[in-house]
């Protein structure tokens, strides 16, 4: 889990997946809730090679914010191509996070060469 205001899609590319949280303050139901379900599921997502960010500073104006630009609570998860698989209002919980990252095309290939 990281708190950023520098950090880049860019920087992630060909190397991890992003899950990105926006909120407009830290004490945020939501913000909250979808923390508690990662911590839920850590090593799913560690499996899946996720890097969770967090941004609930909408003044400090983030690159990844202004690029992305979301609208109160937010959930973005986006591929190690860069390609922005999922954005939701709304909170997920790590299986539902998982199953569609299992998903992408890279990942899928990720899991044939395991086997």
């Amino acid at each position: 889990v990281v708190e950023y205001t520098e950090l880049t899609i860019v920087e992630f590319l060909w190397q991890k997946r992003l899950f990105i949280i926006f909120c407009v303050w830290r004490f945020d139901a939501n913000y909250i809730e979808q923390l508690e379900f990662l911590e839920e599921g850590v090593e799913n997502l560690v499996e899946r090679e996720v890097v969770v960010l967090l941004d609930y500073s909408p003044d400090a104006k983030s690159t990844i914010r202004t690029e992305l630009r979301p609208r109160g609570f937010a959930i973005l998860l986006i591929g190690k191509d860069g390609t922005i698989y999922l954005r939701k209002p709304t909170t997920w919980n790590v299986r539902e996070i998982s199953n569609t990252i299992d998903k992408f095309p890279i990942r899928q290939q990720e899991l044939r060469a395991k086997n």
